[in-house]
């Protein structure tokens, strides 16, 4: 089973365990995926800095990773 993603869940460990989630990050215009300083970053602290709904993106971010 996989573990849930969060608001304090970081960019980089996100990326690294589920890269299936990157196709996402791209539609919500975050290029933190492929910024260094993005990856020690959490996913709200990102969300905050590019004025997107963090609720709409962790639902976004875990139905793909609870896809079969």
């Amino acid at each position: 089973m996989q573990e849930a993603i969060t608001k304090k869940t970081l960019i980089g460990v996100i990326v690294r365990k589920y890269p299936q989630t990157a196709p996402v990050f791209a539609r919500y215009g975050m290029g933190c995926v492929t910024c260094s300083l993005g990856q020690m970053e959490t996913l709200e602290a990102a969300a905050k800095e590019h004025d997107i709904d963090i609720f709409a993106l962790l639902k976004d971010l875990n139905q793909i990773i609870l896809q079969k």
